[in-house]
Parts: C-alpha cells; sequence; structure tokens
C-alpha cells in the first residue's frame, strides 16, 4: 500500500470525469456474451501510448488527479519537451528496454 501526497492534485469525481469525456469505457463482448470493457473514444484513448501496463496505470492515475501547481506542470511540459527534441536517443533508449524486457520474460 502507498500513500498518497494530495497536495498540489486536484480531485476529479467520477461524474466530472464522465461529463469532461476523461474516461469511456465500451461493452466490446465476444460472440459468447463474455469480454472486457475497452477504452472508447476519451481523452485517456487519445493519449495512451503507454507500452506497458504499468505506464498505462501512472497515465490514468494523472488524469484522475492532475496537478495544480505550476511549477510541476511547467517542469514536466520541459521534460516533455526535452523527450520531444532527443527522438533518436528516446527511440534507442526504448528498444534498449524493450530487449531487456524480452531477455527478462525468456530468462523466466
Amino acid at each position: 500500500m502507498t500513500q498518497i501526497n494530495l497536495d498540489g492534485i486536484l480531485m476529479v469525481d467520477p461524474l466530472s470525469q464522465q461529463g469532461l469525456g476523461i474516461f469511456s469505457e465500451e461493452q466490446h463482448p465476444s460472440a459468447m456474451g463474455i469480454g472486457k470493457p475497452k477504452e472508447g473514444f476519451s481523452l485517456f484513448g487519445l493519449l495512451d501510448r503507454c507500452r506497458t501496463q504499468m505506464g498505462r496505470r501512472l497515465l490514468r492515475l494523472w488524469l484522475m488527479r492532475p496537478l495544480v501547481d505550476a511549477d510541476t506542470i511547467n517542469s514536466r511540459l520541459n521534460t516533455i519537451e526535452l523527450l520531444l527534441q532527443a527522438n533518436d536517443q528516446v527511440d534507442a533508449m526504448s528498444d534498449a528496454l524493450t530487449k531487456v524486457l524480452i531477455k527478462k520474460f525468456c530468462m523466466a
């Protein structure tokens, strides 16, 4: 269990999340009537380019509890800008991490 500090975070209730279109689950059952809901047309669905479940959970958490501190937001935006400018290095790092994950699963 992890304790979360809520200073500088806006709590968005489920009704507001629905109204803002942050999350939208749609049912996609199989022919047998079973199946999991999938993310529909929503902000989360548009932004989700995560390659891992952990990344997807973190993005969901960030959208559920957005930052309100301008300095923290600007720091995050500066980091994203830096990563976008260093696209070749980010791709190389992503490929290297993918190889590590593949190797880990092959050894398990």
